[in-house]
């Protein structure tokens, strides 16, 4: 008896040869088209841009117009970068004088980093907001754009009677986004993280 994939005196191609080449072919097929998605996505792929817009007394117009400049910034892209559709997504983070909620922070961040298509986090306003959110979004691999030094951190009680101050978040929200778009331009794999993230320049400076 003749074993299959044993060849006794002579050349011969059973079942068995045929169906293990063809799976090795398929195998490499696989292989080479997952290369060639990661340098050249496809139509369906999505990169979402994560913006942390805190709310409440003394926040809530400060967040929408952090919202507000990244949403233009994206627009004038229209909504697209390195081949690939990027969408904004907000996330509110409940605000009281004169901080935010670290719980409400740090759940943000998290759902930004468990996210698949997730490319940045854009936040926080406040200092102490982004001790716990940074190291979550870094941990990730996210790009982390916080509020500048410059941006002015006082946040005006609830019970003033005299104006709000004016303050640059939509500037930051717009430079931050530009910045995240041009690194998924300048990325080599537009899709992952890691290359975004190595052609990242930080428009601010590092944070």
């Amino acid at each position: 008896m003749v074993l299959p994939g044993v060849c006794i005196g002579g050349e011969y191609t059973d079942v068995l040869a045929r169906r293990t080449f063809a799976l090795a072919a398929t195998a490499l097929l696989a292989l080479a088209g997952c290369g060639s998605q990661a340098a050249d996505p496809g139509g369906d792929a999505v990169l979402t841009v994560y913006v942390s817009a805190p709310q409440g007394p003394g926040w809530t117009q400060r967040g929408e117009s952090v919202v507000d400049g990244a949403r233009l910034a994206l627009a004038d892209r229209d909504g697209e970068a390195g081949g690939v559709e990027v969408r904004l997504e907000v996330l509110r983070a409940a605000g009281k004088y004169p901080g935010l909620d670290p719980a409400a922070v740090g759940e943000n961040a998290r759902r930004a980093a468990e996210d698949s298509t997730a490319i940045a986090y854009i936040g926080e306003l406040e200092p102490v907001a982004n001790e716990t959110a940074g190291p979550i979004a870094r941990e990730a691999g996210l790009l982390w754009v916080p509020a500048p030094p410059s941006l002015p951190e006082r946040v005006p009680s609830p019970t003033e009677t005299t104006a709000r101050p004016q303050f640059p978040e939509a500037a930051y929200g717009s430079a931050a986004m530009r910045a995240v778009l041009a690194a998924i331009e300048a990325a080599e794999a537009p899709l992952d993280r890691a290359s975004v993230a190595a052609a990242f320049e930080p428009p601010f400076g590092e944070p």
